[in-house]
């Protein structure tokens, strides 16, 4: 924490590092509690021209599922993968 204060500048209880230690460590309540690292995604998702794959603008994983399996055509194709980016997205809420 100490060097967030030093690289920004702050005094070591800037109420922005203290939210920062808070926040830390409830990702590591949830890892516990989960019995998994806790990841985030940023998001949100969408789907490339063709349905092929899905992608995620979260910069810091840089994601692309691939689409691929038996679809009677290429529209259902991209109804599935349609709805699977509103079943990604749907658990963004937006910032205030």
């Amino acid at each position: 924490m100490f060097t967030l204060a030093k690289q920004y500048n702050l005094f070591p209880l800037h109420p922005a590092l203290v939210e920062i230690k808070m926040l830390t460590n409830r990702v590591a309540e949830l890892e516990k509690e989960l019995g998994r690292p806790f990841v985030m995604e940023a998001g949100p998702w969408s789907v490339c021209k063709k349905g092929t794959y899905l992608q995620s603008d979260d910069f810091f994983h840089d994601v692309i599922l691939k689409i691929d399996g038996n679809f009677k055509s290429d529209e259902q194709k991209m109804e599935y993968a349609n709805e699977m980016v509103r079943r990604l997205n749907s658990y963004f809420k937006p910032l205030p």
